[in-house]
Parts: C-alpha cells; sequence; structure tokens
C-alpha cells in the first residue's frame, strides 16, 4: 500500500472475497485490506500503490474504460479536477484516469465508454 503496509489477499469485504485491489465504496480509489481477521475479514485497509494488482471488472451499466478498467474520479489533469471524463488533449476521444497517484493526479489512462458522462 502507499502507507508502507503489505496488503493481505485474499480479504473478504461485506461478503465479498477480494484477490487484487478494489475500489468498492471507496471513491474510485483502490484499496487493499492491511489487516485482516481469522476469517480473511478486512480490518483495516491501506490505499494501494500503482504497482498493486487492480481488479478490472466493470458492471456494463457503469462507467469504466473500453478494455474493461475503472475510471477513476476525481482525477486532476494539467490543473484542471474532473469527475467524469474528457476529451482534452485527446483529439476529441473521452478518456478518464485508470490510475492515480495519493494526491489524484492521473498517471495512466483509458478510453471511456458509452456509458460515461464526457466534459469538454
Amino acid at each position: 500500500s502507499t502507507q508502507g503496509l503489505p496488503c493481505i489477499f485474499p480479504f473478504k469485504y461485506k461478503g465479498v472475497t477480494y484477490n487484487q485491489c478494489s475500489s468498492q465504496d471507496f471513491g474510485g480509489i483502490f484499496w487493499c485490506a492491511t489487516s485482516v481477521d481469522a476469517a480473511g475479514n478486512n480490518l483495516g485497509y491501506g490505499t494501494c500503490s500503482s504497482s498493486c494488482p487492480m481488479e478490472t471488472t466493470i458492471p456494463s451499466n457503469k462507467c469504466g474504460t473500453t478494455d474493461n478498467h475503472a475510471c477513476i474520479f476525481p482525477f486532476t489533469y494539467s490543473g484542471i479536477t474532473y469527475t467524469t471524463c474528457t476529451t482534452r488533449d485527446n483529439s476529441g476521444t473521452p478518456w478518464c484516469a485508470t490510475k492515480v497517484d495519493v494526491n489524484a493526479y492521473y498517471v495512466d489512462y483509458g478510453t471511456c465508454n458509452s456509458i460515461c458522462n464526457v466534459v469538454n
């Protein structure tokens, strides 16, 4: 994790078992368990670093990328914070951050799917 604590896999959160970092219930920020009980239930968590394995299954009715990665909102690009996909500096093609640093600055991106809202 970015806090220096190792991620523990698998871990359980709300009855679901995770083998990778998850963005569930954390505003698009990927996290992992850093402590678990004897049954593997999450007790503590940390924010995942960009080198951590991350879940990439996006429900068909959710905004994500065309190659099935989660969009992370909000993200900051060129000093502007975005809460939806943008076409800025991408030849009119909508995109979103798929990785951000600890300050929510964009690190990597993907092309948004047709479900996503877009601002220019």
